[in-house]
């Protein structure tokens, strides 16, 4: 009787497409590119050998591996500093620390030091100019009536991206709203928005934060009613809402802080019609529960704004709210557990009201003051800070006589001309309105410059501030509901 080979490759022994070939009583098994085994069985850990640089974190593949790279570092494996960032001290703590073009100790290189009293722009040592140097506005079609800006990367990308709150109609007690994203390119330019219509966002007020803990930024907004919807995000794009009462009607301006230091975000409105603030705590999941009402006199309104900050520097979140009414800000300072002390008032001189907020150390003291705006557009207010969470009176800087026609709703602060001096720029809204600049001299002092047009009739609706083109110098994003367009003015240095 003839012996057949009985073939072991009927079994299929090969695993993870390995090819089987048959021997006498006996397999070879021919593994795919990144398997190994006598079966072909085990998946090659190709990120054994490390391959990915600067602390990047390697996720295997089949045959392959990819480099999740830290904060300002790029590359297949994490190998180059972002654009004109660079790693001058050889740490990866602190990632790629210095930007070339406008570090005055690295300007152009590592240890290339301007001289004393010169600023790095643009890779080239010169001297500071003795104002601001806003650079040619560059408008986007924003084409469903855009209000207010936040900036944040939304999608993870590295480049700061704009969130818009749309106005569509009704007023700022009754909006039909919306929200667009704009996915910044990296040099302060967008391409068209991602809109996303059909569910109750609002046209008042935009925040980023990440409110489920997912790791994504989230878009909160208030609706000019009494909700706060929430369209969570998963990178970059975002959901149908959920919406969750403030409790108070009117809520026109938020605020996101972490109020009982739990990890979660938690929330803080004003209201255009009720002299109080509202703050919703959150409780995971983005999820938030029922509000709690603060009265503070002399705070409804449109122009009555809210920033969350922690004044005193105890990792608490703190509020600041302005009175345009009664010309002053409220500072409440927050108890450790979510609950605020008693309101206090810091009254601005005689002149103009107080609308916008904006922080930075304004004096060179080393402790945090706020600066607010004038409602009218005439005045710049300087509250000095005592570092407690204490203010003195604000001390205004006339923006000149022919601004008091003007109407300003908002303020930005940084060092926009690089000499290490705080400034701001101030927002006019009036028909051909702009940004008026605001330089200061470092001891709280600031000297007012022609308003910068941003060629948008009517003039704009909301400010934010952001270096959007990673020159290291803060740039100017502007939305303007009236010619439907989100700007952008770029710093000149």
């Amino acid at each position: 009787m003839a012996c057949a080979d009985i073939d072991e490759c009927a079994e299929n022994p090969c695993q993870n497409g390995g090819t089987c070939t048959d021997g006498i009583n006996g397999t070879t098994c021919a593994c795919l590119p990144g398997f190994t085994g006598a079966n072909c069985e085990t998946d090659i850990d190709e990120c054994a050998e490390s391959p990915c640089q600067n602390d990047g974190t390697c996720v295997d593949g089949i045959d392959s591996t990819t480099c999740a790279c830290l904060p300002t570092y790029e590359g297949t494996r994490c190998e180059a500093c972002e654009g004109s960032l660079a790693d001058c001290n050889g740490l990866t703590s602190d990632g790629c620390e210095v930007n070339l073009q406008s570090d005055a100790s690295h300007c152009n290189g590592c240890n290339l030091a301007c001289a004393a009293g010169e600023i790095c722009s643009n890779g080239g040592c010169q001297a500071p100019p003795s104002g601001q140097v806003p650079d040619t506005p560059i408008s986007t079609s924003a084409l469903h009536d855009p209000l207010a800006p936040a900036v944040a990367d939304v999608n993870g990308d590295g480049e700061l991206d704009v969130l818009v709150a749309n106005a569509e109609s009704g007023s700022s007690m009754t909006p039909s709203g919306s929200l667009s994203v704009f996915h910044g390119n990296g040099d302060a330019t967008f391409p068209p928005e991602l809109y996303y219509a059909g569910a109750p966002l609002s046209s008042n007020a935009v925040v980023a934060v990440d409110v489920d803990g997912d790791g994504w930024l989230d878009a909160v907004t208030v609706d000019g009613q009494t909700n706060l919807p929430l369209g969570p995000s998963a990178p970059g794009t975002f959901d149908t809402p959920t919406t969750f009462t403030t409790g108070t009607p009117g809520s026109v301006h938020l605020c996101a802080g972490d109020f009982d230091h739990d990890g979660v975000a938690d929330m803080a409105t004003t209201s255009v019609t009720q002299s109080q603030v509202s703050v919703i705590r959150g409780t995971g999941g983005g999820s938030f529960g029922a509000p709690t009402l603060i009265a503070i006199a002399a705070t409804g309104g449109v122009q009555s704004s809210i920033a969350c900050r922690d004044l005193n520097g105890d990792g608490f979140s703190d509020l600041v709210v302005t009175s345009p009414s009664a010309a002053r800000l409220s500072i409440l300072i927050n108890q450790g557990n979510g609950s605020f002390a008693a309101p206090v008032a810091y009254t601005n001189s005689a002149n103009g009201q107080t609308a916008g907020i904006a922080f930075g150390d304004a004096d060179g003291d080393g402790t945090l003051d706020i600066l607010s705006n004038g409602a009218a557009g005439a005045y710049l207010y300087f509250f000095k800070g005592n570092g407690d969470g204490t203010f003195a009176s604000g001390v205004q800087s006339s923006t000149g006589a022919s601004a008091i026609a003007n109407s300003a709703l908002g303020v930005v602060a940084s060092d926009f001309n690089g000499d290490s001096k705080l400034d701001a720029y101030i927002l006019v809204t009036t028909s051909a309105g702009g940004v008026r600049p605001m330089t200061g001299n470092g001891g709280g002092v600031f000297t007012s410059g022609p308003v910068v047009p941003t060629g948008a009739s009517p003039g704009p609706n909301a400010i934010a501030v952001a270096d959007l083109d990673g020159d290291g110098y803060d740039d100017l994003v502007l939305t303007n509901r009236g010619s439907g367009t989100l700007t952008v003015i770029p710093n000149g240095l």
